[in-house]
């Protein structure tokens, strides 16, 4: 059994942090984890859908914890809407330095 399997069946016994609807898709986000390195956070995510994705989003550290999560959940419907059929991916906020150099 793969990684991927353990944690899409680990995390189908857990309430979801966020619930999206997408078209006619629902998904399923979990938070697995928060990480700062320098002035960005980086969080990683499983979504839970039609299939199951990893997805690690890079923003800059919150001074608005609540603003940073609608962002966070921005780039993660823009991604979903863009109707890409990936199983992984890294998204970046349009206001970290790399994004904009």
């Amino acid at each position: 059994m793969s990684l991927r399997v353990e944690l899409a069946e680990y995390l189908m016994t857990s309430p979801p942090h966020v619930e999206l609807e997408i078209g006619s898709s629902e998904w399923r986000l979990y938070v697995l984890g928060v990480s700062r390195i320098g002035s960005d956070s980086f969080v990683q995510m499983a979504l839970d859908g039609p299939r199951f994705c990893t997805v690690t989003a890079r923003l800059p550290t919150a001074h608005d914890p609540d603003a940073k999560a609608r962002e966070l959940v921005a780039l993660v419907l823009q991604w979903l809407a863009s109707g890409t059929l990936a199983t992984q991916a890294f998204l970046e906020s349009p206001d970290c330095v790399s994004a904009t150099a």
